[in-house]
């Protein structure tokens, strides 16, 4: 799905539907379930997502290029399974911390198909926007976090994308993207004092906000002008914000 007619050629022969089989359900979890029991039950189904393939949301990217795609993603549950998936994966300890080449993969993948479906509507589910900013999704702030220098060149631009994709909502969106801020998981306590130097990364580098982020990319050198592009329009749409 390379163009926007093989896009439509392909959802209208119900390659959305096709896809939407290979996502694993979610769980159900019940009232009366104790807490290993569900925790057992996330394990396994984060297990099951992240053994999806960068290829497979690749194919949701290309179908996401028409509204009868867009809309077949929302519909079938597709496009919350891709933004559950942003939040999966080996927590990092820093800013500049290395990501496991297959999650960092997918979630480029992933980054490009939200960018596509940022701010469309669907009569039952409600706007796209609503759940990539729900709150206990963390969404935004992985972006953040994907836009760091230290990230591929392809992963930066998606990570871009989607937040401009965000930022054309300028009443939600723009306001969420300027005051996201991706925070690292706090160490747990030392269980014995050690005399060594610490070699913990300092504060600096266990947060990162939006909107440096951005205006950092625009005084990088030799940068990727769609990474330029996406950044630009990012700022100048918070800027519009009310």
């Amino acid at each position: 799905a390379a163009t926007n007619e093989s896009a439509a050629t392909l959802a209208a022969l119900g390659a959305v539907k096709a896809a939407a089989e290979l996502v694993p359900s979610r769980p159900t979890v019940r009232h009366n379930m104790s807490s290993s029991e569900r925790d057992a039950s996330m394990r396994g189904d984060a297990a099951k997502m992240q053994r999806l393939p960068p290829s497979y949301f690749r194919l949701l990217g290309g179908l996401a290029r028409c509204p009868d795609g867009q809309r077949d993603l929302h519909a079938l549950g597709v496009l919350k399974r891709c933004v559950e998936r942003m939040t999966m994966g080996p927590a990092l300890d820093s800013v500049s911390a290395p990501m496991d080449p297959h999650d960092l993969a997918v979630k480029t993948e992933v980054c490009l198909v939200l960018s596509r479906m940022a701010n469309r509507f669907g009569t039952e589910l409600g706007t796209t926007t609503d759940l990539m900013l729900a709150t206990k999704l963390q969404l935004v702030p992985t972006c953040v976090n994907l836009l760091s220098p230290d990230r591929p060149k392809r992963t930066r631009a998606a990570a871009a994308m989607t937040l401009r994709a965000l930022c054309q909502d300028v009443t939600r969106g723009a306001i969420a993207v300027e005051a996201a801020e991706w925070h690292a998981p706090s160490p747990g306590p030392s269980l014995k004092p050690s005399l060594e130097p610490s070699l913990e990364p300092s504060l600096d580098q266990r947060s990162l906000k939006a909107v440096p982020c951005l205006v950092s990319v625009l005084a990088e050198q030799g940068v990727a002008h769609p990474l330029l592009r996406e950044a630009l329009e990012s700022l100048r749409l918070m800027a519009s914000s009310p």
